[in-house]
């Protein structure tokens, strides 16, 4: 082996043996626990779709990523969530699904999506019911 070739194949492994740590410490990062997260803001269930109704969506950005607390009333339960009246869609974290009661009043602490235009709707992921 000339020299040359015995650098770059010494490069070469130290790059692999790199991306490899890089690759196995960013796979078993831990997940955010949005459980333990600070709340950025309280609404009510609907305040919260009346601003959204009422901003242009270059605004909704401030919003988005953020935790949040909305109280509001259950109008409808799905497998994974509740949809809060006038139009808030909860998805519950995992393993938190919540017994709640269609007509009941609660609080809910989750991350904010966003607005779904479509629908209507805000909607919050990784939900848990606030005392």
């Amino acid at each position: 082996m000339n020299l040359t070739f015995r650098n770059a194949l010494l490069l070469i492994l130290a790059a692999s043996l790199l991306v490899a740590v890089v690759a196995y410490v960013q796979y078993n990062k831990p997940h955010k626990d949005y459980g333990q997260a600070a709340v950025e803001a309280h609404w009510k269930a609907d305040e919260l779709v009346q601003w959204y109704g009422a901003h242009d969506a270059s605004e909704h950005a401030m919003w988005q990523d953020k935790m949040v607390a909305v109280a509001g009333t259950v109008t409808a339960l799905t497998a994974s969530g509740a949809l809060l009246s006038p139009g808030v869609a909860v998805t519950w974290d995992s393993g938190a699904m919540a017994e709640v009661q269609v007509g009941s009043a609660v609080t809910v602490q989750g991350r904010l999506l966003g607005f779904d235009d479509l629908l209507g709707e805000v909607r919050l992921d990784h939900a848990q019911l606030r005392p």
